[in-house]
């Protein structure tokens, strides 16, 4: 590739004005040699159909390209290196670079970013445009009128040097060779004073000869830092009061300006006054302030002093309130712990107390006096059953009865104990580790009041000794009754426990409703009561709790056969009322047809004469309970389905005709309603294509197949009330009113899918009227964007919003897919314009990272780049006409060329030069 670049270079013409390589290709030179002739300096332009990829230090083959040529036709002495001007474009990496001779680099400076806006000015546009030629034209006449407008500057910054370095000093007052001593009164002020004739070259810019004039001379002559520099311009009839430095930086004093008038001595004089009347009120001003800043820092430092005071009051009582609040802070703690344990006692104490008056509560119903034992003693006498439950309940009311006594003695202790006052919680812990102790009893002595026989020595924790109480005390409850009601009925017969009053009942009512009495045969006292008498009193006689369970147990049977007879007279009576309700339903009278016999109500009442003789048939047998009620609830559950039959028959009859009728009238009401969508659909056909309606004419389809069921079951109604069949036409008008509302229901659907159809047509427009605005925005966006759009354009977009023009005025047409693709278009726009912001996000952090090393590597370094009035230095020796040593620096690297700096802008990692590319 070097060989190549190497050999291209050799054929480029020497020094040309405008060259072109090769020679045969064709380009627009006319408009680069006019301006070229045209301008005032020397440019060389040249134009390269391929430069070739580079690699190495250089940021681009167009940058090699530029400074190879600029070397060799130095070297061969075919361009002057320090006012010629150097622009070479490459069209295959579309790039354009610039290098400027060292006299305009180090005395214009004209290098580097400096010549970046005339690129992106005068050629970017009109290259994006396709007029390179046009585009090099107006970049070469731009840099040839900069070159004339900076070298202008200089020289009216020369001509003042000149004058400034001029003054000769004549009574106080500056001024240049050969003007008289004018002015006595103003050299009488005591000021610097300098009275120039001309003040202006006649270089007009944003601030006045005058005012240039007096900065140079701040800047070049030693003058007192004390005294006033007054500068005069005759032609310019303008005079300026610089105050000293010291006192305008100290009072905030600015640039007198005033205006010479026809005697300019008087002029000046005034001035001057009029800066020290200024400086006297702003001295007045700031003697005043200082006075009352003095006033006011007396005043903060006797408030500071009555601050210190009270804050030595303050701290002192916070002292002695700190003590006090860190002793009372202690005794609360301490006090807390005492009440905490105060309160851990009193919550085991109080649950023990409470626990101890319910057991007692409870155990005062099993006391036994004297009385009640004597009535007991017979009783160990008894059977094996009774003595049994003698024994166990003995056993359990000792148990009882010992617990409780020493969980009272043991909380009586303990109480006793309690102290007046506690300073420490080891007192209440101690309690309350007393009350946790575990207990030991004998209910031996509770044995011999009770029943007698040995009691036993229990040990048990207070817990489980509370848990005991709460547990058996039901236990013990219903032994000690058992007992009671076992001595008690020692005294009774058994006839006057267990009386056949209620048998007797039973029997009757079986009679009254001829009912068989072998309902009854497991009663207890049949088949004959005296028996059973005899044999429960013998049993009562030996064994008395014996003979209360046997009791029991004869009682629940005649109990469970009383409902037994309740639950056949029931089911007897509720199957007579069914008959009744049917009769006075008159179902038999029905008047109407019937094609489906499940809902003729007349044929309901055989199905329940058959249940009625099951029922007949299971209350005769005497023993088939199941039967009885399941024919019963046969009955009821048939007679109830024939009356609501019966009812809805007649209903229907009365009121068939009008829903007949109104529901004709809503079938007519439907069809006009899919008139008018008919007709709205055939209306957007003409806008739409059918896909895009497909789903709104499917609806329409469905609501067409719910209108003719709708119709075809009104029909059938019809049908079956001419035949007398009135229940089932009702209900077929049933069916016509479901029908009917599907469809009304597809019909809604349907509006809902055009008017989604006429929202989408509406955004397709709306899209289309604002494409060209959208368009322009992301366009400025780029433009904003510069050389970060470099190869991007909005040309994809362009490509399917041209396709989308040439059909737009064609109906119908898919507006959603129209909607959509210029959406599509919007967000390729907005694509082109993310990759250059991309580009330029990447750009300004690659940036931020290049200056962040270069400052590190200032911080570290101590060579020659350190200066007091610029950022850069350059070599101290200079080599052929003041040119730049070979060792330069461009844009902070070194460069190959030994003349001067191209300039453009690279994206490159390195910054020696750079282009513009579009």
């Amino acid at each position: 590739m070097l060989w190549w670049l190497g050999a291209a270079l050799a054929a480029v013409p020497v020094c040309p004005d405008v060259c072109v390589h090769p020679a045969t290709y064709e380009f627009n030179v006319a408009p680069v040699e006019q301006a070229v002739a045209d301008a005032d300096h020397t440019f060389r332009v040249l134009v390269f159909e391929a430069v070739g990829s580079s690699k190495g230090t250089w940021s681009s083959g167009t940058e090699r390209a530029l400074e190879e040529s600029w070397s060799s036709w130095d070297s061969s002495m075919a361009i002057d290196a320090r006012e010629d001007v150097l622009i070479v474009l490459a069209l295959d990496e579309r790039e354009v670079r610039v290098k400027t001779g060292s006299t305009w680099d180090a005395k214009l400076g004209l290098w580097g970013d400096a010549l970046l806006p005339f690129i992106d000015a005068e050629f970017l546009p009109r290259a994006k445009a396709g007029d390179l030629g046009g585009g090099l034209a107006s970049l070469v006449t731009a840099l040839d009128d900069e070159i004339d407008r900076r070298q202008a500057d200089e020289a009216a910054q020369l001509w003042r040097r000149t004058q400034v370095e001029g003054l000769s000093l004549s009574g106080g007052v500056m001024q240049p060779p050969g003007i008289e001593a004018a002015y006595p009164k103003a050299a009488e002020t005591g000021a610097w004073v300098a009275v120039f004739p001309e003040a202006s070259p006649g270089v007009v810019g944003e601030k006045s000869g005058t005012e240039l004039l007096l900065t140079e001379i701040v800047k070049r002559r030693s003058l007192p830092a004390d005294r006033r520099v007054v500068v005069a311009g005759l032609d310019e009839g303008l005079v300026l009061v610089r105050q000293p430095p010291a006192l305008a930086r100290e009072y905030g004093l600015w640039d007198l300006r005033a205006n010479l008038g026809e005697d300019p001595d008087a002029a000046i004089v005034a001035a001057v006054a009029r800066s020290e009347a200024a400086l006297a009120e702003k001295v007045a001003e700031a003697e005043e302030r200082e006075r009352r800043r003095q006033e006011e820092i007396r005043r903060a430092e006797q408030r500071a002093e009555e601050q210190a005071r009270r804050e030595l009051l303050v701290s002192l009582f916070f002292a002695v309130t700190s003590a006090l609040a860190l002793f009372l802070l202690l005794l609360f703690l301490w006090r807390s712990r005492v009440a905490q344990a105060h309160e851990r006692y009193r919550a085991v104490l109080e649950p023990r107390r409470a626990a101890l008056d319910e057991a007692r509560a409870n155990l005062s119903d099993l006391q036994i006096d004297v009385e009640t034992r004597d009535r007991l003693v017979e009783l160990k006498l008894k059977g094996p059953v009774t003595l049994a439950t003698l024994d166990s309940v003995g056993e359990l009311v000792a148990e009882l009865h010992a617990g409780v006594g020493a969980l009272e003695a043991q909380v009586r202790g303990v109480t006793r104990d309690e102290p007046g006052f506690a300073w420490t919680p080891s007192v209440w812990t101690a309690l309350t580790v007393r009350l946790q102790e575990g207990l030991a009893f004998d209910t031996t002595a509770q044995r011999a009041l009770l029943f007698g026989g040995e009691g036993q020595q229990v040990r048990a924790t207070p817990e489980e000794v509370m848990a005991r109480l709460e547990e058996s005390y039901a236990d013990a409850r219903d032994g000690w009754q058992r007992i009671l009601d076992a001595a008690e009925a020692s005294l009774h017969r058994c006839r006057d426990d267990f009386p056949a009053d209620d048998l007797q009942r039973m029997l009757r009512e079986l009679a009254e409703s001829e009912l068989p009495q072998s309902w009854l045969r497991t009663h207890p006292l049949l088949p004959e009561a005296e028996r059973t008498w005899d044999r429960l009193d013998a049993i009562r006689r030996a064994d008395p709790v014996h003979y209360l369970d046997e009791l029991d147990e004869a009682i629940g049977e005649d109990d469970a056969l009383e409902q037994v007879v309740a639950e056949l007279l029931g089911a007897r009576a509720a199957a007579m009322q069914a008959h009744q309700d049917v009769r006075e339903a008159d179902v038999a009278g029905i008047d109407s047809a019937f094609t489906d016999p499940a809902l003729d109500p007349r044929l309901l009442l055989g199905e329940m004469a058959e249940h009625q003789r099951g029922l007949d048939a299971a209350l005769a047998s005497g023993e088939e309970l199941v039967g009885v009620r399941e024919h019963a609830a046969a009955l009821l559950e048939l007679a109830a389905r024939a009356i609501e039959l019966a009812d809805a028959t007649r209903e229907a009859r009365s009121h068939g005709a009008e829903r007949l009728a109104a529901a004709s009238a809503l079938i007519d009401e439907l069809s006009r309603v899919r008139a008018e969508r008919a007709r709205t659909l055939g209306e957007m056909l003409s806008v739409f294509v059918p896909e895009a309606l497909s789903s709104a004419m499917a609806e329409l389809g469905e609501a067409d197949v719910d209108a003719r069921e709708a119709r075809e079951a009104w029909a059938s109604a019809e049908d079956l009330w001419s035949r007398s069949c009135h229940l089932e036409a009702v209900r077929q008008v049933e069916s016509v009113h479901a029908e009917l509302g599907q469809a009304r229901t597809d019909l809604e659907e349907m509006a809902e899918q055009l008017a989604a159809a006429r929202a989408e047509h509406a955004r397709a427009e709306d899209l289309w009227r604002t494409i060209d605005e959208v368009r322009a925005k992301h366009q400025a966006r780029l433009t904003q964007l510069a050389g970060h759009a470099s190869g991007i354009d909005l040309s994809q977009g362009d490509t399917l919003l041209a396709g989308l023009r040439e059909r737009w005025d064609e109906r119908p047409a898919d507006w959603k897919s129209r909607a959509v693709r210029l959406e599509t278009v919007a967000q390729a726009w907005a694509t082109a314009v993310g990759q250059a912001e991309e580009r330029k996000r990447a750009h300004d952090a690659r940036i931020a990272r290049e200056r962040a090393a270069r400052q590190r590597a200032r911080q570290k370094s101590s060579s020659s780049w350190k200066s007091s009035s610029s950022s850069r230095s350059y070599s101290s020796s200079r080599s052929r006409s003041s040119s730049y040593s070979s060792r330069s620096r461009r844009s902070g690297y070194s460069s190959s060329s030994s003349r001067s700096r191209s300039s453009g802008r690279s994206y490159s990692s390195g910054g020696r030069s750079a282009g513009r590319k579009w």
